[in-house]
């Protein structure tokens, strides 16, 4: 490790000073809902909930792409790139 990777940085973690997004998959029976509600409280997290399972970019991946498209361009990266507002089918899962 460098000397720079051993001073002390003094600044705030990303999750206190950045935008969050928080998909909760409502049909989750690994992870219970109200579990991904709390933990995504201390980030002040923008939560979006969808009828889904553990594996919601699997099954609901049209939702996953929704979520991304909203929040992308309230981060500084994403106001530079242009994203699809819905995903073609070739991009879908096949159930």
């Amino acid at each position: 490790m460098g000397r720079r990777g051993a001073q002390r940085l003094d600044h705030q973690p990303a999750w206190k000073t950045k935008p969050s997004w928080y998909l909760v998959a409502t049909d989750d029976k690994m992870i219970p809902p109200p579990a991904p509600r709390l933990m995504s409280q201390p980030a002040g997290s923008t939560v979006v909930e969808a009828k889904g399972s553990h594996a919601i970019y699997v099954s609901k991946p049209d939702a996953v792409a929704a979520l991304i498209a909203k929040a992308a361009p309230r981060c500084e990266i994403g106001r530079k790139v242009s994203l699809p507002t819905k995903m073609g089918a070739a991009a879908k899962a096949p159930y």
